[in-house]
């Protein structure tokens, strides 16, 4: 199993935190946490609404007004800014508010320009914190499958049994979470 793009913790780093001294350890065990680390980490962009870790997006925006709010945040960088395909230049066209991903424009037209942004936009190192809940997530969720708890059991119209897997989050990882709303 390999890890998604958006993983943000890793098997070495489960294996110090939650196994230390194991020297080594079977390939399923690692794919099962594997799945884990995938499953909570998507879990986690869910309930923050936003992708974690850093990439580049493009937007085209119809804007006439003074400040434009990017979508993604913490704001790392601009790659570019064009309003009607001119290009404008930082600290003399627009002023970047990286923190809060805004870009105040410092001339506007009088009229509603199509703005093309190319920007570079979330953590390029997951901080600490969101780590931590990942892999308390993954923790978690992995005694609660091996205690059967984290799986209902539905039958169909069919007459078929169907399991599902209940993602859950415990309170300290919802914590940790709210700091990033």
């Amino acid at each position: 199993m390999a890890l998604n793009a958006n993983a943000l913790t890793d098997w070495n780093t489960y294996k110090v935190l939650f196994k230390q001294g194991m020297n080594e350890v079977p390939s399923t065990e690692q794919d099962r946490v594997e799945i884990l680390i995938n499953s909570a980490s998507t879990l986690i962009e869910k309930d923050l609404k936003k992708p974690i870790k850093a990439q580049s997006y493009t937007v085209t925006i119809w804007n006439k007004l003074r400040n434009i709010l990017l979508d993604h945040s913490p704001l790392n960088s601009i790659t570019s800014i064009t309003c009607d395909g001119v290009a404008l230049i930082e600290n003399v066209d627009y002023r970047l508010d990286k923190p809060a991903s805004i870009i105040t424009l410092l001339s506007i037209p009088n009229y509603e320009c199509k703005y093309d942004i190319a920007y570079n936009a979330g953590y390029s190192v997951v901080p600490a914190d969101l780590v931590q809940a990942c892999l308390e997530l993954v923790e978690y969720n992995k005694n609660r499958f091996k205690s059967g708890v984290n799986t209902s059991q539905f039958n169909t119209p069919g007459g078929s049994q169907v399991q599902v897997f209940q993602h859950e989050m415990p309170l300290s990882c919802k914590q940790i979470l709210e700091r990033y709303r």
